[in-house]
């Protein structure tokens, strides 16, 4: 099961860079996320679920994952909708806000920390012409409110997920 949603495209190192690190982190970068919670842990519906960030020259989108049974996909994607309508109103609490912000800044220190990940790194930001070091990411991290949540919830969410079924066969 894939859902899609619209994103901006990112051209620059703006507070919208560590916005939507922080809420993907929180919505479904792992196992302390949402995602993961709700749909995998309390209702069993799935093996695995995961958010993305996808960004191309032209487009910007978003993107959930999910491998599970055929007979869970309508009543998964019926709490995946109810998820973000809660998101879009509530944010994040404070607490799991600031574990957000936490997990995304010791994932930038693996990252920095591996030549895959620094050459990652450069190439994203020479490209942009913008070179983003660890104390300018762990800053813009930690500027991002509960606001910034709601408010970017509501501008990907505004439009209902595109869904894509797919399925052995």
């Amino acid at each position: 099961l894939a859902l899609f949603y619209k994103d901006k495209v990112l051209r620059e190192n703006s507070v919208y860079r560590f916005l939507r690190s922080v809420f993907s982190n929180g919505f479904g970068g792992g196992m302390h996320s949402i995602l993961f919670d709700a749909i995998r842990e309390k209702l069993g519906l799935c093996y695995s679920i995961y958010s993305a960030k996808l960004d191309h020259n032209y487009f910007g989108a978003g993107a959930i994952g999910c491998s599970l049974s055929e007979i869970n996909i309508d009543k998964a994607v019926d709490e995946i909708m109810k998820i973000t309508e809660v998101i879009k109103k509530d944010g994040y609490s404070k607490d799991f806000l600031s574990l957000v912000k936490r997990n995304c800044i010791l994932g930038a220190i693996k990252v920095f920390d591996s030549s895959g990940g620094i050459s990652h790194i450069a190439d994203s930001c020479f490209k942009q012409q913008n070179l983003l070091t660890f104390k300018d990411y762990q800053k813009g991290i930690s500027k991002i409110k509960n606001d910034d949540i709601v408010r970017y919830a509501n501008e990907i969410f505004k439009e209902r997920l595109k869904v894509v079924k797919m399925t052995k066969g």
